[in-house]
């Protein structure tokens, strides 16, 4: 066997034309395989959401807020509403994207029962913020009037007690603006009174402020806020104008400028429907705003997921292929460290509250790989940036064609030797 395979190995060494076609072999297979491997984008994960299924899960719910800890690099949800039975949570949880697991952190001094709460984590100085949330039943909407802080690190909520803050209130939203380091706040309604004041919070001073900027959206509750770091911006979208239990859900994509005090309706030429209760975060790696599920008017659920880029003004119904079902009143936020987005949670209607935990991880596919773009700001300007595409096929053909100008030289030289050699013979 030896002696085959060295016989073989001296006639191929000997014959250029199979040693150019061994080689051309090799090399097409190895290049193909390289290249396909980055070309392939995984079902499983790339613009897919996937369901978790941990092991262990907070108890059903809806109706409270996620948040990521930056510094603890955990998933942090508190409080909530079961749906069926309407209890109401006094829990604290925390999320572990790296293990897939949840853990009940038992904390100290967790804010009484509530659902309809707003949250959002202060990078600076490291707390989550906590404002409000609905007291009592189904249809009197009491509302606590509270401000909350709580530390990881030592499990503990604090009851800030600020002299002055905003009106009690339920289905606002809040979001830390990183520029200004400040929490800002934005509707909700309680009991008659529909809200449309903007609230800004320094955590460092214990203070509120009531921004009163010149204009604003209309009072609404159920939207939904996220902060644009490249941009600097507040996002709001969607939203109900008319209270419960007869909502009427809007379609509008507002911007917040805080250095400027002013709300901007930035008016994309193509929206998401108009929704209530869906989930919104950003996507700091992509630079891209996430939107999925959410309810009509008709408290009908909807799943799809969108994508919004600041720099375009651009909506883009992303074609998911998933087995997430419609829903709303979930909590939904961004992992900056795991580049995922997280959803546990919701509705699917009026009587079931959900335990799910599901985890989206985005990737671009705009086809373009330099646009012209203008930057969505209080006082519009236009600027040219180089946004990225998806990263490109390496074509094979010029790969192929220097392999077969290989081959057709390996010939000629063949040929040159055999010519010499009648010569010679002659």
């Amino acid at each position: 066997m030896m002696a085959l395979i060295y016989l073989s190995y001296r006639k191929i060494i000997k014959n250029p034309v199979l040693l150019s076609c061994l080689i051309m072999i090799v090399l097409i297979l190895t290049v193909e395989t390289k290249i396909g491997k980055s070309a392939i984008i995984s079902p499983k994960e790339e613009n897919t959401w996937s369901n978790m299924s941990p092991t262990n899960t907070p108890p059903s719910r809806a109706d409270f807020e996620a948040v990521y800890d930056v510094k603890s690099d955990k998933i942090i949800i508190c409080c909530g509403l079961r749906i069926l039975s309407r209890e109401k949570y006094q829990d604290t949880w925390s999320y572990d994207y790296n293990t897939n697991t949840w853990t009940n952190l038992l904390s100290i001094n967790t804010p009484l029962e509530r659902n309809g709460h707003s949250m959002a984590y202060d990078e600076e100085s490291d707390r989550i913020i906590l404002f409000s949330g609905l007291k009592t039943g189904m249809w009197d909407w009491i509302c606590w009037n509270e401000t909350w802080s709580f530390d990881f690190e030592s499990n503990s909520w604090t009851f800030m007690d600020p002299s002055t803050q905003p009106i009690g209130r339920c289905f606002a939203d809040i979001v830390y603006d990183k520029g200004s380091d400040r929490i800002i706040l934005f509707g909700g309604f309680c009991r008659d009174n529909l809200y449309a004041d903007t609230w800004a919070y320094d955590f460092n001073a214990n203070e509120w402020t009531n921004m009163t900027p010149p204009v604003q959206p209309s009072p609404r509750w159920g939207h939904k806020m996220i902060y644009d770091e490249e941009s600097d911006l507040v996002i709001l979208f969607g939203g109900s104008t008319a209270l419960p239990p007869f909502p009427v859900a809007v379609g509008d994509t507002w911007t917040y400028d805080y250095d400027n005090n002013t709300w901007t309706n930035i008016n994309p030429s193509t929206s998401p429907p108009e929704l209530i209760n869906h989930g919104l975060a950003y996507d700091s790696k992509s630079d891209r705003t996430i939107l999925f599920g959410g309810a009509n008017s008709n408290l009908i659920n909807q799943g799809e997921t969108w994508v919004y880029n600041a720099n375009t003004n651009t909506w883009i119904n992303e074609i998911v292929s998933t087995t997430l079902s419609p829903r709303r009143r979930f909590g939904m936020v961004y992992d900056k460290e795991s580049d995922r987005i997280i959803l546990f949670g919701g509705c699917f209607d009026d009587f079931t509250s959900l335990n799910e935990t599901w985890v989206y991880d985005y990737q671009s596919t705009e086809e373009n790989t330099t646009t012209s773009t203008t930057t969505i700001t209080s006082t519009p300007t236009t600027t040219t940036t180089s946004t990225p595409g998806p990263k490109p096929r390496i074509p094979s053909f010029p790969i192929e064609l220097g392999l077969f100008s290989l081959v057709i030289f390996a010939i000629r030289v063949k040929r040159r030797s055999i010519i010499k050699k009648d010569d010679k013979n002659k």
